[in-house]
């Protein structure tokens, strides 16, 4: 019988952080990063941590292909941040971006990309109206 307690430990956030993070529209594999980022970074009085790949294939059980994917989505939501990036046998490290006003989510809860708008509107069909 499982019998967790507080006193084995615990991870501390902000509730007013932690309630935009549930109200986030993420996928599975999105939220398990962001909780398996959380539990490494605040579940251990840290801002960032250097975390790879295989760390989160082993907190989530999650595909390292599918995680990396991921990543990159929450990198680009601006949901997480990249500190230092990977050098040659050194993952990057990374931390949650607490500043959820600059999280970046379109009316369905996508990711924003500036740029999609842009090559939408430049490979847009030309019409021409003729009399």
């Amino acid at each position: 019988m499982a019998n967790p307690q507080t006193e084995d430990g615990f991870t501390r956030i902000a509730n007013e952080l932690f309630e935009e993070i549930i109200k986030a529209k993420l996928n599975g594999t999105q939220y398990a990063i962001i909780l398996a980022t959380i539990r490494a970074t605040y579940g251990f009085h840290k801002k960032s941590r250097t975390l790879g790949l295989a760390f989160f294939q082993k907190m989530t059980g999650k595909n390292k292909r599918q995680i990396a994917k991921e990543i990159e989505e929450l990198i680009d939501m601006n949901l997480l941040t990249v500190v230092a990036k990977h050098t040659f046998g050194k993952s990057r490290e990374l931390k949650l971006n607490k500043d959820y006003d600059t999280w970046r989510f379109d009316r369905k809860g996508m990711v924003q990309k500036q740029h999609r708008s842009m090559v939408h509107l430049i490979h847009q069909p030309v019409l021409q109206m003729t009399h």
